[in-house]
């Protein structure tokens, strides 16, 4: 009877289907897994057209029925188990399309803390302007995303992968404290390299400044007559003020 074969031959391709659905191998890594999803998509394909195939045979058994052939109870009892199973085809492959979700999700999770932490080892290594707090502020956004996955991922993904996401986890906090650090030390660093340079550069207008009025100090000019003599003593008592006031700024 060509129903039975029908019956048969869509026995014999979910036996194929439960095959792959029972694989437990989810991928080593993000490409691994990304192809074992475009696969999986396909066998979701396959299933949906054998469920049309199933619906197919149903009605064809339910037409056959009327004929009451001795056959009949023998394809109605095959029909069933192939309805049931497909059923459970159906829930096989939903428990494998979340496992590849969560592979995914884990994967994904250690490519973005192995970037980030390529990131954090740069700037730690070449961590030479303050300007980099301001790229700090804007890249600890992304790393504190990458974080909360991890933390999400501990309570849902593969108990054989929990390690790995916490050491993920501790290594990227490990690896900001070590470069917030970096950057405090900086910090002291160039206040101190300024605060020297401010002090050179204000030593040399000092210097500056008294090199100008010295031959005014150590003119041996006492004028020609009382006119000039005068304006030479107004001119050397505005410089004695004028020497008192910047002589506070020099020892300040």
């Amino acid at each position: 009877m060509s129903i039975l074969r029908d019956v048969d031959a869509l026995a014999q391709e979910f036996s194929e289907i439960e095959a792959i659905l029972r694989m437990r191998d989810t991928g080593k890594h993000l490409i691994g897994v990304e192809d074992l999803q475009q696969k999986h998509n396909l066998v979701e394909s396959q299933l949906l057209t054998c469920g049309g195939r199933l619906k197919t045979i149903v009605a064809d058994t339910q037409r056959y029925s009327r004929c009451k052939e001795v056959e009949f109870e023998v394809l109605q009892t095959k029909v069933a188990e192939l309805q049931h199973y497909y059923d459970n085809l159906l829930q096989w492959a939903q428990m494998r399309k979340l496992a590849l979700e969560k592979a995914n999700e884990l994967f994904r999770f250690l490519e973005d803390v192995e970037e980030e932490d390529k990131w954090l080892l740069e700037k730690s290594r070449f961590c030479i302007t303050l300007c980099l707090e301001t790229e700090m502020q804007a890249h600890w956004v992304r790393t504190k995303k990458v974080m909360a996955v991890g933390e999400q991922l501990l309570l849902n993904t593969f108990p054989d992968a929990k390690e790995d996401v916490q050491n993920g986890l501790k290594n990227l906090q490990f690896r900001w404290d070590e470069l917030r650090q970096l950057i405090s030390v900086l910090g002291r660093y160039v206040n101190e390299a300024r605060q020297i340079n401010q002090y050179f550069q204000e030593a040399n207008e000092a210097e500056s400044w008294i090199r100008e009025r010295m031959p005014l100090v150590s003119s041996e000019d006492a004028g020609k007559d009382e006119s000039s003599a005068q304006a030479l003593l107004l001119r050397h008592s505005r410089l004695e003020e004028e020497i008192k006031a910047y002589s506070g700024d020099i020892h300040r």
